[in-house]
């Protein structure tokens, strides 16, 4: 299937990281002191979260997400005391919206103070919020699957709890996720996915269990983890590369989306459409309906090969229908329904919508190829349990 190229606006963007700033010598540090004290800079470092002395709506209103990230860092580096702190405790503050309490930062003291756990890096285990903390010792460039993380020891900012809240203590069907660029975002959908999964193409059960053993959702929620882990079909969407340049490239697009978030779970269709009754650890399968499960299957089988096969653009009800069909026999197989996720799914809308090349027309049919697939699935889908976006 042919995919959209990519284009990009040439230049380089300017900066814009005065907006923290009321004038030309108040620092960002200095103007969250202001507001705090209501317009008055307070002497010394306050102890108090970052998130709790900025006004967010006034220091960094107007801005986009990559240039409130900056702003974000700059700020938080200054109140360390200035110098570029390490990334894990960066990435620790941005995560969370916070930094510790400023007397626990090596810039606030002498260098004589300081000790050598805070001249170094940021100690595994290091707790940065009640239910977060920083695991392993170094950083680690190309991953974002939890296990990844856990076997190579690499930097993760633990925020395995807040799976609880996602799934059973927020109300909504379907959430989505508004954070700003580099806040784990898509570290956190994987970690989703490799919890509540089925099945894993890289692990087993046992070892994905092990791998989240030593997780703070397992230390701090333990009949969660226990009714939860491993539970569900996880089919999983990732749109960060799309940037189609007509409706038939969007269409192929998601086209693509779709097979490889389906590819998984082939092996399995066949097996069920050749009469047989799989096992998959941990899951309780039905073994009575199996003419029902072997026509379904089946079914699935030929429309994804058809998909794969097809030079023309498919429709966008035909790829949503693939993956509702995927739900149905899940839920008759397995008695559970399906948890959906979707990755970057506002970058095709975005690039879409920054592309110079096109008309509002095009635009136009190009975000409704991606919203009307969006909401086949998550809109009034009795086989889903959960979609996160």
């Amino acid at each position: 299937m042919a995919s959209g190229g990519s284009g990009s606006a040439g230049g380089q963007r300017k900066r814009k990281t005065n907006r923290l700033s009321v004038g030309p010598k108040e620092s960002r540090v200095d103007k969250a002191r202001r507001v705090q004290q209501g317009g008055q800079p307070s002497e010394g470092l306050s102890s108090q979260p970052l998130a709790d002395l900025v006004d967010w709506e006034e220091a960094i209103g107007g801005m986009t997400t990559s240039q409130a990230e900056e702003a974000l860092i700059e700020g938080i580096n200054e109140l360390q005391g200035g110098g570029q702190p390490s990334t894990a405790s960066a990435a620790a503050a941005v995560a969370d919206n916070r930094v510790a309490p400023a007397e626990q930062h090596a810039g606030s003291l002498s260098e004589g103070q300081r000790t050598p756990q805070q001249n170094g890096p940021v100690p595994s285990g290091v707790e940065i919020s009640p239910r977060s903390r920083v695991h392993g010792t170094h950083i680690q460039l190309g991953i974002s699957s939890w296990s990844s993380f856990i076997d190579s020891n690499a930097t993760l900012v633990d925020k395995s709890a807040a799976i609880a809240d996602v799934m059973d203590r927020n109300g909504n069907l379907v959430i989505a996720g508004l954070y700003p660029r580099r806040t784990g975002k898509s570290t956190f959908l994987n970690t989703l996915a490799s919890f509540l999964g089925i099945q894993d193409e890289d692990l087993s059960r046992a070892d994905r269990r092990a791998a989240f053993e030593g997780s703070t959702l397992f230390e701090t929620d333990r009949a969660f983890f226990e009714a939860n882990f491993g539970k569900y079909p996880v089919i999983k969407f990732d749109f960060k590369t799309q940037d189609p340049a007509s409706r038939g490239e969007a269409l192929h697009s998601v086209g693509e989306a779709m097979l490889r978030a389906v590819s998984p779970y082939v092996p399995l269709l066949k097996q069920i459409a050749s009469g047989c009754v799989p096992t998959i650890p941990g899951v309780e399968v039905d073994h009575i309906r199996v003419d029902e499960h072997k026509r379904l299957a089946s079914g699935l089988v030929d429309k994804i090969r058809r998909v794969e096969l097809s030079e023309a653009p498919p429709a966008v009800n035909g790829l949503s229908e693939v993956i509702i069909s995927l739900m149905e026999l899940f839920r008759k197989l397995l008695g559970v329904k399906s948890v959906v996720l979707v990755d970057e799914y506002d970058t095709p809308f975005m690039n879409a919508l920054h592309r110079p090349d096109i008309d509002d027309s095009t635009r136009g049919a190009i975000h409704r190829v991606y919203a009307n697939f969006l909401c086949d699935i998550l809109k009034g889908n009795n086989y889903l349990h959960k979609g996160v976006l």
